[in-house]
């Protein structure tokens, strides 16, 4: 069978009966490719086969947690492992992660699915609440490309063969990630975190390369059945062959906003020196009424971060191409070559629609960041070093510089220089050296054309264990005093001076990310170890090791890992973090002193400062103040020690070779934190909060925040207050900047994106004027929106009737001036200003009606001569009368019997000339109070008066009497009723021109208030002997905080459905915290929700927010909820139980 993807056509000949296509022509996004007769195999379209790797898990999410261990951190070591073992093999590999960063479902597959990869793994590791589990399983998607059952079995067989462990067989899921990837996928959960055999396995490094090695043998089997097209469209085997239309590079493949994103200039893989433009095009292809485009970001890199973004385009230029057509979908944005790294650089562009929904492509760029392009160019190659290393004396230390790569052809030549006056020139030098020292190492590469890359070092730490001394216990007290090397034999006792800049040469080193916070606790490290008589720079290396150079802080409880709670600034999440980092690090010294010291040796020393320190009587106190006692106590039966005694000599290193043993002064620092990215409308004011910035001073000091609204350098406005508002005249989206300055010019900036958005403009056109009964067509068609496009039109028509398209068509039939009001509401749903016109309507003079005018009538006396007339047509009758003074009056009263008077005033100016004023009486506007209304006492009800209507003016004033003695005003007023009984509320509204309505009533129906039942607070354990009937007190606070922990981005969309899982909860008398966990479990903490059929599972409609597609959601999120009880109703019930428990609400009951 055949699929096409990305503009490659992919064949599957493994296992099934071989397809001969004879001709077969793909055209994709104008890339054409004709295949004929190519035999069988599988094809792709570019000349190296390409493996995308999904290292499962990461960032804020960790995966499974077994015994201490995270399933994120193995993922990533068995995928690095495989990484390197299929580039041996001449694979092309792109990596998902190759840190400890996190993606959601939808960027994982996009990601894959515009690398132009023709393999997917994703690399997992399995927990069960049993812990006897064990073995490995692979899984393919039913609903996934062909091939991937092929794949899955191949990576199967060939890890049970390399590991030995259980075989749990081939399976199928639809887990989104090998669903709706374009090529053939597979993810393979190799172990059980949560079987403790398997955990300790999978902390050895033999056991990952194992695993390792099983699944690049599988991969690399399977790329044996795939035949590339080269760059002249022809292949090995193949008879013919041929390739058009070569404009495009890698063209996305649609997901959530369903757009394409294609890459006009310049090619895929050119080289660009200076700047460039980049152009292209996104559209939605396939809708036959095609989705808008709203935003296009760039970024540098697959982290779409501030640092990262290149610019942003919200205008675009119109192009027609496809089918369908691309509706606002060309685009171009100018690149500084500045902004990019020298050499191969991969582009990232995101695509966003009006709701936020996004797809992705990429495209490589080879940046020369000074001079021009020659002709047959050769880039540079890029040397990879590895390290930092470390090593004793005389003893081999294995370099390995295989991470080298150059973008445009193959690395030739390696030469090392050891930094002791000896050199190497293999891929993977073994170097011994004969004194003790931190090295600096050098590699230097060449590539097939001769081309050399840039030295680049790394560092090489080689101890001598004979010369560490048994126990160091002189404490350093000149600034030029050298340190001695740490080993398991120094002692952690005993305060030795160290420098805030020695300690934070681990993190410039590193190049961390981390290094600002790192810059806020340096000066604690110090004031408690001298405090507590604590090493300093040995605690500080533990730190390092333990958080991951603060990569890992704030997400684990106090009494589970002590100091880890050291990045929270203030108040943390109880239990989760200390309330602020000063505590973290006190506790970490109270903790090493519980170990080192026979008794408490200061006020720190007790539980509220160490959740884990227990008591007076330090029974765990032996008189052992070594480093190498915590291999024992912190770690029993492991070699803890180890990476502790590398980062505390690269501290010692670097302070004796810098002459940074002198404790310096306290630091004063800033960290600027602007907020999080905003969004608004143009004239409004919108809040800039900087509190959460990081602080670091003593005393009183002057702070200075200044912000720069248009980034364009200029800070436009200074205030000594972290709040402040703005307000933006224009729409587009402007960088603001937020710089804090502390005295001594101590600064730090930060930056967010606002997106401001233009209020439509309405136009209701007119005036307009029409008789009674005839049709007007009124004219909102110059309504404009100057960065969007109007999607809805309101009018009111001012006699209690109303419009909603561009030109609605309306006909009186009353004669009299009507106010007719229109509304536009743009699409990112802001409405305009509402304006207003006259629409004039005068008598009918339809033929059809019979006319009689009554004899004149004349009266004459002192005053003048007043006359009048009557006329009867049709219905009406209009009586006209005019007075001594000029003045005409008429009225024209209808069948209903209403009336209106209009006066007529004519004036002689004795020039020849007259002025007519003419006054048109106003109509009382009509209140409407809504209701009935219900309630329970004590319970807030609010009352609705949005349907009172001024038929010739608006209404502006709105009078309430609720009945008991209380009054509100506003249209839609609340008010608590506290005792029971029946009420009438009363309500009067005035118009524009003061006129009031006369009163309209409601009735409010107030019951006496139930007592609130008291449920049971859960104490002990859930188990597999846990019922799941009878409710259970549970707070949303407790629900939510699972979806808090994790860092999960449906933190609001849990907010919402805990209150609704508590609700019918006690309606079905079901535990609503073991119903909570089953839906995070069957829903992935809500990632999968609203695409599945309610019949097949019972509350994945949960996404749905109203109005779902039938038979894929429930129309709202409590339906979904209702469905979720009533099934388990269905389990737990004999009979039913409440007026929910039928297929109404539950399909499958």
């Amino acid at each position: 069978m055949a699929k096409q993807t990305r503009g490659q056509v992919m064949i599957l000949s493994k296992k099934i009966p071989k397809i001969l296509i004879s001709a077969l022509i793909i055209i994709s996004f104008l890339l054409t490719v004709i295949i004929t007769d190519y035999g069988t195999g599988l094809f792709a379209d570019t000349p190296k086969i390409k493996v995308f790797i999904d290292a499962g898990h990461g960032g804020s999410d960790p995966g499974a947690i077994g015994f201490g261990f995270y399933e994120k951190t193995a993922n990533l070591d068995i995928a690095l492992r495989v990484k390197s073992k299929l580039e041996a093999a001449g694979l092309a590999v792109v990596m998902r992660r190759t840190g400890d960063t996190g993606n959601s479902l939808d960027e994982i597959v996009n990601m894959a699915n515009s690398s132009g990869a023709d393999i997917f793994i994703s690399i997992h590791n399995n927990a069960s609440l049993s812990p006897y589990s064990h073995g490995t399983e692979t899984y393919w998607s039913a609903n996934g490309v062909a091939g991937s059952s092929q794949l899955a079995g191949l990576i199967q067989s060939y890890v049970i063969s390399a590991t030995g462990r259980a075989n749990r067989g081939v399976k199928t899921a639809n887990f989104r990630v090998i669903k709706n990837t374009t090529m053939p996928g597979a993810l393979v959960e190799c172990a059980f975190i949560s079987n403790q055999t398997e955990n300790a396995l999978l902390q050895t490094a033999d056991f990952r390369e194992k695993l390792a090695i099983g699944i690049a043998g599988a991969v690399k089997k399977f790329s044996e059945g795939i035949i590339k097209v080269d760059s002249g469209g022809t292949t090995s085997g193949s008879t013919s062959g041929t390739q058009s239309g070569t404009n495009y590079s890698d063209v996305s493949t649609p997901n959530s906003s369903g757009f394409s994103i294609g890459f006009n200039t310049p090619p895929n893989g050119a080289t660009v020196a200076g700047s460039f433009v980049l152009r292209g095009w996104s559209a939605d292809l396939k809708k036959t009424t095609p989705k808008k485009l709203s935003i296009i970001e760039v970024y540098k890199g697959t982290e779409k971060t501030r640092q990262n973004l290149l610019g942003a385009i919200t205008n675009f230029d119109t192009n027609v191409m496809g089918s369908t057509g691309i509706l606002d979908g060309g685009w171009q944005l100018t690149i500084s070559c500045d902004l990019l790294a020298e050499g191969e650089n991969i582009i990232f562009v995101y695509a966003y629609d009006s709701d936020n929904n996004f797809s992705t492509g990429n495209i490589k760029m080879n940046v020369l960041k000074s001079g021009t392009v020659p002709e047959n160019l050769n880039i540079n190659p890029v040397a990879k070093p590895g390290g930092p290393y470390s090593g004793e004396i005389n003893k081999d230390v294995s370099f390995s510089g295989s991470a080298s790569y150059d973008p445009d052809g193959i690395i030739t030549s390696y030469l090392w220089d050891f930094g002791d006056g000896t050199t190497s020139d293999v891929e993977k030098p073994v170097h011994a050296y004969s004194k003790a020292g931190n090295y600096t190492v050098t590699l230097t590469v060449k590539d097939n054309g001769n081309k050399q890359s840039a030295p680049v070092t790394t560092t090489a730490l080689v101890t001598d264990p004979a010369a560490a001394t048994t126990e160091t216990t002189a404490t350093q007290n000149s600034g030029s005093a050298q340190l001695e090397n740490v080993s398991n034999n120094t002692s952690f006792v005993g305060y030795v001076d160290i420098s805030e800049a020695a300690l934070l040469k681990l993190f410039t080193d590193r190049n961390s990310t981390k290094l600002e916070r790192a810059k806020r606790i340096a000066p604690l490290y110090i004031k408690y170890g001298k405090l507590f008589n604590l090493r300093a720079d040995i605690a500080w290396a533990q730190m390092c090791h333990e958080t991951g150079f603060l990569e890992f802080t704030g997400d684990v409880k106090p009494e589970q890992n002590n100091f880890a709670g050291i990045g929270a600034t203030g108040g943390g999440v109880q239990g989760n973090s200390f309330a602020t980092e000063e505590l973290g690090v006190i506790a970490h010294y109270a903790h090493l002193a519980w170990y080192y010291f026979a008794g408490d040796v200061n006020e720190y020393c007790n539980k509220n400062y160490d959740p884990r320190h227990f008591g007076t009587g330090h029974s765990n106190y032996t008189g052992n103040t070594t480093l190498g006692f915590l291999n024992g106590r912190w770690a029993p039966g492991a070699t803890y020690t180890d990476k502790i005694i590398l980062f505390a000599n690269q501290i010692i290193q670097a302070a004796n070779s810098s002459g940074l043993t002198a404790t310096t002064a306290p630091v004063v620092s800033v960290t600027a934190n602007a907020g999080q990215d905003k969004s608004g409308n143009a004239g409004e004011s919108l809040t800039f909060d900087a509190s959460t910035s990081i602080i670091q001073a003593s005393g009183d000091i002057t702070i200075s925040y200044s912000w720069d609204w248009n980034g364009d350098g200029t800070y436009d406005q200074t205030v000594n207050t972290a709040v402040v508002k703005h307000i933006f005249e224009t729409a587009g989206v402007f960088d603001v900047i937020l710089k804090i300055t502390l005295p001594g010019d101590i600064q730090s900036t930060d930056k967010i994106k606002v997106i401001i958005n233009s209020i439509p403009v309405a136009d209701a056109g007119g005036p307009y004027s029409a008789k009674a009964g005839e049709s007007i067509t009124f004219d909102g068609s110059k309504s404009a929106d100057s960065d969007g496009t109007i999607n809805n039109y309101l009018w009111d028509f001012g006699d209690g009737t109303g419009g909603s398209t561009v030109k609605p068509s309306h006909a009186f039939q009353e004669p009299g001036t009507y106010i007719v009001k229109l509304t536009v509401v743009d699409d990112k749903g802001v409405s305009s200003t509402t304006v207003s016109v006259n629409a004039v309507i005068t008598p009918s003079t339809d033929t059809s009606q019979t006319s009689e005018t009554t004899a004149a009538t004349t009266t004459t006396g002192s005053g003048g001569t007043n006359s009048s007339a009557t006329t009867a047509t049709g219905s009406s009758t209009e009586t006209t009368a005019t007075d001594t003074t000029g003045s005409t009056t008429t009225t024209t009263t209808g069948a209903s019997s209403q009336s209106q008077t209009t006066t007529t005033k004519t004036t002689d100016t004795g020039t020849g000339a007259t002025t007519t004023e003419t006054t048109v009486p106003n109509n009382p506007p009509t209140a409407n109070a809504g209701g009935p209304y219900s309630a329970n006492a004590g319970e807030q009800i609010t009352l609705d008066g949005s349907k009172s209507i001024d038929s010739d003016g608006e209404i502006k004033e709105y009078l309430w009497n609720f009945g008991d003695g209380s009054t509100a005003t506003g249209q839609k007023p609340s008010h608590t009723y506290t005792s029971a009984g029946n009420y009438t509320a009363k309500l009067t509204v005035k118009d524009n021109l003061g006129t009031a309505s006369p009163e309209a009533t409601a009735t409010v129906e107030i019951k006496q208030a139930q007592a609130q039942t008291q449920y049971p607070v859960n104490t002990t354990i859930i188990t597999n002997s846990t019922s799941v009937v009878g409710y259970y007190e549970v707070t949303e606070e407790q629900l939510v905080s699972i979806f808090v922990k994790r860092g999960s981005t449906k933190v609001d969309w849990a907010r919402r459905l805990a209150p609704l899982y508590i609700k019918y909860g006690k309606i079905f008398n079901i535990r609503a915290d073991i119903a909570w966990a089953q839906m995070c479990h069957e829903t992935g903490f809500l990632e999968f929700t609203g695409n599945v059929s309610s019949i097949q599972n019972n509350f994945a409609g949960l996404g749905s927010t109203g109005t779902g597609i039938a038979g894929n959601s429930f129309a709202t999120e409590e339906l979904g909820v209702i469905a979720h009880f009533a099934h388990l109703a269905w389990y737990y019930y004999s009979g039913h139980i409440n007026q929910y428990c039928n297929s109404t609400y539950d399909p499958r009951h």
